[in-house]
């Protein structure tokens, strides 16, 4: 277990890339002070927070019961005061997810966006609904224009950079020249509130990032990730499956203006993939139960497959 720190998307990144579990708490429940921070401190719209990597689901809700069963906020002043919260009979048997929709500017690998369709077709399969959400109501593309527009206004890390006598990254170049004018932050809010209540769903599941792991340098802008800082909702990476020979026969054909790095699935055989479920500001203890609800959905075809390749 490892405990990591992001603002983009520095726990769940590493986690699906790597095929393991991170966990992005509500920012401020887990305890923060004291670390070594890129970020003007006055410049706050986007609060960092710490979270877990883990190797199994279970590892990550141990790590946060334990953490807020301690009171944190009595020993640092980060953190907020609001203990652990049993949820374990809040819900039926059956949950209600919504889908989140591939964002038509930042468009999916083959290979993230077939797994993303097969976790769902087995959450239906167990008896949970899935509702397929519109992507001019989730605004992806904007949540990402909201932030870093926002980083933007800090110039923290580039004189970090700078004053290490680093050249300049050419990942963190094409970052900027990609970025346009920013919605408003809080409008952006408000729409997602008022999407949990229209939809009444439980959770939102969908893909951890555009791609899997990549070339080196060339993952650039993570909107499937940022979106959830600008909400400030927790989420988690599940790992489910591997790219395999057959997303190869899958091309990628790109639309005037639609941005995602290159696709070369002969080099990705065998890399991981994943899913991401998120549910609403503050409910890090319900993001984590829906979470291993499915993650044992997942995980009985993941064992059905291995099985039976064994067998075979």
């Amino acid at each position: 277990m490892s405990d990591e720190v992001l603002m983009t998307g520095s726990i769940r990144v590493p986690a699906l890339c790597c095929g393991t579990y991170g966990f992005r708490p509500t920012a401020s429940r887990i305890p923060y002070s004291g670390q070594l921070g890129c970020a003007d401190e006055g410049l706050a719209q986007i609060l960092p927070c710490a979270g877990p990597l883990a190797n199994d689901m279970k590892a990550l809700s141990l790590f946060v019961k334990a953490v807020l069963q301690a009171k944190p906020a009595s020993y640092d002043a980060s953190a907020l005061d609001v203990n652990w919260r049993d949820v374990q009979g809040q819900f039926g048997r059956k949950l209600r997810f919504g889908l989140l929709p591939e964002d038509s500017t930042y468009p999916l690998h083959p290979p993230v966006r077939r797994t993303v369709a097969e976790a769902s077709r087995l959450l239906q399969a167990s008896g949970h609904e899935v509702v397929e959400l519109q992507s001019d109501e989730c605004r992806i593309s904007e949540a990402l224009q909201v932030a870093f527009a926002l980083f933007a206004l800090d110039e923290t890390a580039d004189g970090i950079v700078k004053a290490a006598g680093e050249p300049p990254i050419p990942s963190r170049i094409r970052i900027n020249q990609e970025m346009g004018k920013a919605p408003q932050e809080q409008e952006l809010i408000s729409d997602w509130c008022r999407l949990w209540q229209k939809y009444e769903i439980d959770a939102v599941i969908g893909p951890g990032g555009r791609t899997t792991a990549i070339e080196h340098d060339e993952f650039t802008l993570p909107p499937y990730t940022v979106l959830m800082n600008v909400l400030d909702c927790p989420a988690c990476i599940i790992p489910f499956g591997r790219v395999t020979a057959s997303d190869a026969a899958e091309r990628l054909d790109l639309q005037p203006g639609q941005v995602v790095p290159s696709y070369n699935p002969l080099d990705l055989e065998g890399i991981p993939c994943c899913v991401q479920v998120f549910t609403s500001k503050m409910t890090d203890e319900k993001c984590l139960y829906i979470s291993e609800v499915v993650d044992k959905c997942l995980q009985a075809k993941e064992s059905f497959v291995v099985a039976r390749d064994a067998d075979a």
